[in-house]
């Protein structure tokens, strides 16, 4: 599938801005590419070119660290590359870009460049705090010439004007860009198709109204022998009277009874039936939180918003991550758990957990964003059956 629109965005920082503008887009009727995070994996993937090769806008999402990666950053004593305390690397002064082979192991590099190679109509989003650093590298320094617009969340309706109705060059699908006109053509054309029905029945009506008069005249001369029959079966009819005047007050005897005993209380309402219990999200909306949501979901109904009363609602305990190293290998074990609470006391019900830590091993220390992505991956093969059941069995009793 060849897509109109491709954003590219730094996953921390960037997502839920990127997120946030993909929703609005498609539901306009804009062809977006956004799900590249399934396609970040080893060597920069050739799907990612097509999908930048063959877009018309490429929307860059630049929030403050967008191009952080790019440089070198300070080491402690064990060589290893300082970070503030948001998890951002502390860059060394002045600012010096790595080599290119470090370069181009960075998507969001990669992508810059090719839009630049391809002259892709390119549209910088800068998120608050972002400025341009003193010198980028050659590849994507012609960056510093697009016009960009500014985005805020305030006003966000303004910045999605002006983006659609100045910046971009994709147009929305046929279907929606020409919606008005084409309920406008239909609208005609039922009207020209009830203007026929119309004319054909009046030209019909004329026709009838000549045979209608000759029907009447016809009546006239069988009026009296139809009159004359009626009278014989009145007559033939009359003593069935009698039997059906006798049925009738039987029958009004009888509802004059059940009035009375539903008066009276003795029919009893249907007992009001229980409701069972509804289950909620309360554990976050991150991505790994999302998606035990979503393996739970395959089993469960799960419900958004507020949780009272006799409901239930899962909370996500804090997930244990840790890590060592030996013989070159950089091991990190995972765990984590949920807990069903009762919404009205705040009690919990019950807890769900893994024996064991999942275990990864690896040949090279991981980014944080790799590290999530690992474990995403290992939970969305995880089965959850044993979990789902243990759920239903506690909404049951």
């Amino acid at each position: 599938k060849n897509y109109d629109i491709f954003i590219s965005y730094r996953r921390k920082g960037g997502y839920d801005t990127a997120k946030h503008l993909y929703d609005r887009l498609s539901s306009d009727g804009y062809s977006v590419s956004f799900d590249i995070d399934t396609l970040r994996s080893g060597d920069f993937d050739s799907s990612l070119v097509d999908r930048i090769k063959e877009c018309k806008d490429f929307v860059l999402i630049m929030n403050k660290e967008l191009f952080n990666r790019l440089y070198e950053a300070e080491k402690d004593e064990n060589g290893e590359a300082k970070k503030d305390r948001d998890g951002y690397y502390i860059l060394k002064t002045p600012l010096t870009p790595k080599p290119d082979e470090k370069l181009k192991e960075d998507w969001v590099y990669n992508e810059i460049a090719l839009a630049l190679e391809f002259k892709k109509n390119i549209v910088p989003i800068t998120l608050d705090g972002f400025t341009y650093p003193s010198v980028l590298p050659n590849a994507i320094a012609d960056i510093l010439r697009k016009n960009s617009l500014e985005h805020s969340q305030k006003y966000f309706e303004a910045l999605y004007g002006k983006l659609t109705g100045t910046f971009l060059v994709s147009k929305k699908a046929f279907g929606v860009r020409y919606k008005k006109p084409i309920i406008a053509g239909l609208l005609f054309a039922l009207l020209i198709v009830i203007g026929s029905v119309s004319y054909v029945s009046y030209r019909n009506a004329e026709s009838q109204k000549a045979e209608f008069q000759a029907a009447v005249e016809e009546a006239n001369k069988n009026a009296e022998s139809a009159i004359a029959a009626a009278q014989a079966e009145a007559k033939r009819k009359h003593d069935s009277v009698e039997a059906l005047v006798a049925a009738t007050k039987q029958a009004e005897q009888k509802l004059v009874a059940v009035q009375q005993t539903k008066s009276e209380g003795k029919v009893s309402a249907p007992a009001a039936s229980n409701k069972k219990p509804q289950l909620y999200w309360a554990a976050g909306n991150s991505e790994i939180a999302t998606t035990i949501k979503e393996k739970l979901q395959e089993g469960v109904k799960i419900n958004s918003g507020r949780c009272d009363g006799n409901n239930f609602k899962l909370q996500l305990d804090k997930a244990s991550t840790s890590s060592s190293s030996a013989a070159g290998q950089i091991k990190i074990a995972y765990s984590s758990g949920l807990r069903l609470i009762h919404c009205e006391d705040g009690k919990t019900v019950e807890t769900f957990s893994w024996p064991d830590k999942e275990l990864f091993v690896f040949q090279r220390k991981l980014s944080d964003d790799e590290v999530n992505q690992k474990i995403i991956d290992m939970l969305k093969g995880k089965s959850f059956s044993a979990w789902i059941e243990k759920l239903k069995q506690s909404l049951d009793k």
